[in-house]
């Protein structure tokens, strides 16, 4: 059952090619580790992306000194088809837990990146570490619920913001739900269950703004699409107060945040709400 989610969770993106996504200049880190069975890996893919090593590299380190690997723990791994259409052998993909994952990298020759790859990788593990521990208590469980519930109370506006917007002559009302998911999540990104509870707290102080706008709007009989603006403006106002730039985390998501609502604006004013390979009006 573990090699069947890991594989799901691989080849759902088989081209995770560049851990840093170039956005106008601005660099987005992905997550350099994942949780399984209540244990934290990464891959011996994400680690050769890391360092600038071929995979095929990196793996034959781990089938060199597979002993020594089997002194942290079970040697975990999934094969990926080949990416060849005319076929191919599988390519095999390592699961590592953080003390395999540790030794590997004193197997690989050290260099500037592989050096600050390392420094991201123990940064990011002990974060997780953190973060399950910290899923554990009480606090985060009632965090959770609260957060829960404050959803479905938005969604239940929203519903209402779809009927409304339906009535001033919109033809894609119903798409309202994902435009407004994706407007909260320009300010607070990632899985619910997988946020601490400053995140979760935020995300449920965003979509708390989102529903009292839309509310007191439509009272008024704002035009639906005026109401997106006024939202989009409260929600930046608020990260402006929750994201001091206090560091330079802090400043690099305030960037994210300016382009992603920048963008956001630009598919409003062009009259379309785009998602995946799908384009639908917001009329």
């Amino acid at each position: 059952m573990w090699f069947k989610a890991a594989l799901f969770c691989i080849t759902k993106n088989t081209q995770p090619a560049k851990r840093q996504l170039h956005k106008k200049g601005v660099n987005i880190m992905y997550e350099l580790v994942e949780v399984r069975e209540n244990d934290i890996f990464t891959t011996s893919k994400i680690i050769a992306e890391g360092t600038n090593n071929r995979h095929n590299s990196v793996t034959a380190i781990i089938q060199k000194y597979e002993e020594d690997f089997k002194e942290f723990g079970t040697i975990r791994f999934v094969d990926l088809k080949s990416k060849n259409l005319q076929g191919g052998r599988p390519e095999k993909v390592y699961y590592l837990n953080e003390e395999q994952a540790t030794l590997l990298m004193t197997y690989l020759r050290n260099n500037e990146t592989v050096r600050k790859f390392k420094k991201n990788l123990v940064h990011q593990f002990y974060k997780m570490r953190r973060f399950l521990i910290e899923k554990q208590s009480k606090l985060w469980n009632d965090t959770r619920d609260a957060n829960r519930e404050n959803r479905l109370s938005e969604t239940d506006v929203i519903k209402l913001l779809t009927q409304y917007a339906a009535k001033q002559g919109s033809k894609h009302s119903n798409k309202l739900y994902a435009v407004y998911t994706k407007l909260a999540r320009n300010i607070v990104t990632g899985d619910r269950d997988n946020m601490n509870i400053s995140e979760l707290n935020n995300l449920t102080l965003v979509e708390s703004i989102i529903k009292q706008t839309i509310e007191i709007d439509m009272s008024i009989g704002m035009h639906y699409k005026e109401i997106y603006k006024d939202c989009k403006e409260r929600i930046v106002k608020f990260a402006e107060i929750a994201y001091l730039k206090q560091n330079d985390e802090k400043e690099e998501r305030e960037k994210i945040l300016y382009l992603n609502i920048k963008e956001e604006q630009n598919i409003w004013e062009q009259g379309y709400y785009k998602k995946g390979n799908l384009e639908f009006g917001i009329e």
